[in-house]
């Protein structure tokens, strides 16, 4: 091999290699900058974002402040209000009732679990209402 070959391979190999690095470090930038977004969205999502008190209204449970733990929905279509556990018959605040649900969960026996949780007045008086006309329409 003659002196000029060489030095066109050593060329190659030099450009090569500084294609490589460009790469590295386009997909160090590129993974940087996700890991940045998913902590920014989730210090956004626990701290930031406004939440609902109990009894407020409410999509999914981060819509709640930490007192009322639980977002009680009907359907995966509506919306639902911000709630917590509760003793059946004790009032959670003024204005917000305990009252005893069944819930989709089974026991060891597979019978469904019941519970209380906090309600407001005028979500119970809503649901109230559609049971009516639910009832009216059959």
């Amino acid at each position: 091999m003659s002196r000029l070959d060489e030095t066109n391979l050593d060329d190659e190999l030099e450009a090569i290699h500084r294609k490589k690095l460009r790469a590295v470090k386009v997909r160090m930038i590129l993974a940087i900058v996700i890991g940045i977004a998913v902590l920014a969205t989730g210090i956004y999502t626990k701290f930031l974002r406004p939440k609902s008190p109990l009894g407020g209204p409410c999509r999914w449970a981060m819509d709640c402040q930490p007192e009322a733990p639980a977002c009680m929905r009907e359907s995966l279509e509506g919306g639902g209000v911000c709630s917590r556990t509760c003793d059946p018959g004790v009032d959670c605040a003024e204005g917000i009732h305990c009252i005893s649900i069944e819930l989709d969960q089974r026991d060891e026996r597979g019978l469904p679990l019941k519970g209380g949780y906090c309600f407001p007045q005028s979500y119970i008086d809503i649901r109230k209402a559609q049971r009516r006309d639910a009832g009216a329409h059959r």
